[in-house]
């Protein structure tokens, strides 16, 4: 009996130990037939100190694991420039199925949103460093579980792939504990395994920044406006029925679209595109067409000159504010072939003059259909000319643009402006770059923030924080190149709604413009929950529709949304109509409406 009992002792010590252990650990939850790719994954991560940092294996008090390695950043930078990070033992074959898991906190980060920022990586282990897994997440003071699955890009020799933890993009402690890589090879689907599932600071219903933002859109979006109806005589009539509806938005909804779709008649893109986009926007851009590549015939009839200026005209037949992008993409891979030749061979006075040239080029074509342009699109990365020719030449850009188009919104755009979870160089560029523009005289009109959300996005109100760091230079903002990187589709739905609100809360801000209909709609022109919370923003929530009747002055008051309303005036069988504007949220509107006689 007692030698029966001994073979349980482990088992029942075991599950003892489980059950004290706290929350259920990822492993108890995962299909079974992982095969583990470490033994021992936190030693494979390895100890370091330089000068950037250190990562070090520390004794902790975990859910279900005593070790984990810190990694401390001391400086702000890319992720990656601090990480920890192991080759695979194994090799690794094309669409294997694998899972990251692992537990981490933040033990200390100079960020005011006290969450610590990492980004959980898998790919090739060399230049060009593509990737089978790249997520960005966030994580606060206690211990958290994320569950990352994924499918190989590639098949990897013994060593080829990599796995890293990046914990580089600012100053902060992070802990990780329990790390495992597991192989599933093709015996499971990817969508058999669970995952973490991410959200954002500020998701909650009640939520603090919500009401703020409603004072703010009050503040800053509505105006007060009074119907006044008289008759023949100018007399005032009461018990009118007064109905004032908006027609069209002062701000500016957008959507980039591919110019051949709306002039094409044989796509089955192009009747959707045709149908949707006045249906939806009242701004535009073109995706590709007015970038200098295709622009010089490089991209083939699509892309060509006539077909682009064949779909500006559909833009402005459809009314939609329309906005150029881009004059220069400053790097060698967006530029047209014959400019390539500078590459191996530079010649700074030529290539001032080549720009130039393309400048005078495009914008005098285009004047009339384009309202605004990104004159120069992301120079952090992309600076090749101002390499060979100087900063100043940035300047000559913008100079030589406004020359040709006095009263067009100029703009600077990049990415990683509003999208950033914590300061980073890369705004810090973006602020310097503007500053350096307005103080050398380029008449810089409009800031452009791309909007690529990732997976984890900031809350609202580091959205509306960033928005006040650079509103101090007194420049309108644009988001103009709006994504969401999940494939959850509520969380998309969810960050939209609650950016597209925070962006309208904001008095600097006059457009929102997303980055294709994708956004909006599957690939088979289905509506996504995005839509949906789009049209219950834009055309119900912000869009005036108010009723009622006159008094015995014969007015009726309220208040709109910025732009364009008309009054519907009845009074028995007497009618009257009568178009206005809400223009600014400081000034009073009246409007008369004389009713006919009877």
């Amino acid at each position: 009996m007692m030698r029966w009992f001994s073979q349980w002792i482990p088992m029942i010590v075991a599950l003892l130990a489980a059950l004290c252990a706290g929350p259920a650990r990822a492993q108890e939850a995962l299909p079974a037939g992982g095969e583990p790719v470490f033994e021992d994954a936190l030693a494979a991560l390895g100890e370091f100190e330089n000068a950037r940092g250190s990562a070090q294996i520390v004794s902790v008090d975990g859910p279900g694991f005593a070790r984990a390695i810190r990694v401390t950043s001391k400086e702000r930078g890319e992720s990656w420039d601090l990480q920890v990070n192991a080759a695979l033992p194994k090799g690794v074959e094309k669409g294997e199925v694998m899972l990251l898991t692992f537990w981490a906190r933040t033990i200390r980060t100079v960020d005011e949103s006290e969450q610590g920022i990492f980004r959980a990586a898998a790919g090739l282990s060399r230049a060009p460093w593509t990737k089978s897994l790249q997520r960005t997440m966030t994580v606060g003071g206690d211990w958290t579980q994320f569950v990352l699955p994924f499918r190989s890009r590639d098949s990897y020799d013994p060593g080829g792939m990599n796995m890293a933890l990046e914990v580089g993009s600012t100053v902060q402690a992070i802990e990780f504990g329990d790390v495992r890589l597991l192989s599933y090879g093709d015996r499971v689907s990817l969508d058999a395994l669970p995952r973490t599932r991410v959200t954002y600071p500020g998701r909650a219903p009640d939520a603090a920044w919500r009401a703020e933002a409603e004072q703010r859109i009050r503040a800053n979006r509505m105006a007060p406006f009074t119907v006044r109806v008289v008759d023949a005589g100018g007399a005032p009539v009461e018990g009118a029925r007064v109905h004032v509806r908006m027609t069209r938005q002062a701000f500016q909804f957008g959507c980039a679209f591919r110019a051949w779709y709306v002039v094409d008649q044989e796509e089955p893109a192009s009747r959707f595109y045709q149908e949707k986009i006045p249906e939806l926007f009242n701004a535009g851009s073109f995706v590709n067409s007015l970038k200098w590549p295709p622009w010089s015939g490089d991209w083939g009839e699509q892309h060509s000159r006539e077909a682009s200026l064949k779909a500006l005209q559909w833009v402005k037949d459809h009314g939609l504010t329309f906005r150029g992008h881009v004059l220069v993409w400053p790097s060698w891979q967006h530029l047209p072939q014959y400019m390539r030749e500078y590459r191996e061979n530079p010649n700074p006075e030529a290539i001032r003059k080549e720009v130039l040239d393309h400048i005078d080029s495009i914008t005098t074509a285009t004047r009339g259909y384009v309202s605004e342009w990104d004159v120069i699109n992301e120079p952090f990365h992309n600076h090749a000319l101002m390499d060979i020719c100087g900063r100043d030449v940035m300047v000559d850009w913008f100079k030589r643009a406004r020359r040709n188009l006095p009263d067009a919104g100029l703009s600077l755009n990049d990415f990683g402006i509003l999208t950033a979870l914590t300061d980073s160089p890369h705004q810090q560029n973006y602020e310097e770059t503007i500053q350096y523009l307005l103080d050398n005289g380029a008449p810089l009109t409009v800031l452009g923030l791309q909007g690529h959300f990732g997976g984890t996005a900031p809350g609202p109100a580091r959205i509306y924080a960033t928005l006040e760091r650079y509103a101090r230079f007194g420049l309108p903002m644009r988001v103009t190149e709006f994504t969401m990187g999940t494939n959850d589709e509520q969380l998309q739905a969810d960050f939209l709604r609650d950016c597209m609100t925070v962006l309208y809360s904001h008095p600097s801000v006059i457009g929102l413009q997303f980055w294709g209909p994708g956004q909006l709609f599957t690939r088979d022109f289905q509506e996504k929950p995005n839509l949906r919370a789009y049209r219950e923003l834009v055309f119900n929530k912000w869009w005036t529709d108010e009723t009622g009747r006159t008094d015995g002055a014969g007015d009726f008051s309220g208040r709109g949304f910025l732009g364009r309303c008309e009054a519907t005036v009845t009074l028995g069988d007497r009618r009257a109509t009568h178009e206005f504007e809400l223009a600014k949220p400081t000034a009073y509107t009246t409007v008369i409406v004389e009713l006919p006689g009877e």
